[in-house]
């Protein structure tokens, strides 16, 4: 979808409230300050017919570059996406630590971390309905699955010089914190 000038110089405008812009469907676009003491609202001459969020930045003029999103999630940056986290939990069900640091260990190796530094409002990176991950720098070259571990704080938690043993520890101690704030 190609947009206006006109359009776009409303939504530059409205970044520098929020750069968190979700475009819903229609011609009407809305942003509120992160403190929630500015709102903003503006009718343009686009009508769009489906959802759209800041990743729109990364794509230059056509939106759909920058990804049409259907957004199911928002990581934070530095985290380490584990796509086979069921392999790591068979693994500590089975006492066995070199399963269990595989998958992680793949991971490191891949580079499937999410960038920047760890923090919603500074930099919120929205995850689409197929995995896609966006950042200000557009789509990641990697996604997330269904049921994937999510680890923050990565690359505290992780040095390549861990051994399998303290690998399936540190991978203990996140699925127990999952567990304990229901997020399994």
């Amino acid at each position: 979808m190609k947009v206006s000038s006109q359009t776009l110089s409303v939504l530059k405008n409205f970044s520098e409230i929020n750069e968190n812009i979700l475009v819903k469907p229609g011609n009407t676009i809305t942003t509120i300050s992160t403190l929630k003491n500015v709102l903003a609202q503006a009718t343009i001459d686009e009508k769009f017919e489906q959802e759209y969020t800041s990743a729109w930045k990364a794509g230059g003029k056509d939106y759909d570059q920058g990804g049409v999103m259907n957004p199911v999630a928002e990581f934070t940056g530095n985290e380490l996406i584990i796509n086979n986290q069921a392999e790591v939990e068979a693994g500590i069900k089975d006492n066995n630590a070199a399963r269990a640091a595989a998958p992680i260990r793949l991971a490191m190796e891949r580079g499937l971390y999410t960038p920047g530094e760890e923090t919603h409002q500074n930099n919120p990176m929205p995850v689409d309905d197929k995995g896609f991950i966006y950042t200000k720098g557009g789509k990641l070259p990697f996604r997330v699955r269904k049921g994937a571990g999510i680890y923050d704080h990565a690359t505290d938690q992780f040095k390549k010089d861990m051994t399998d043993e303290q690998i399936m520890a540190v991978a203990k101690k996140n699925i127990n914190k999952w567990e304990k704030n229901n997020m399994n």
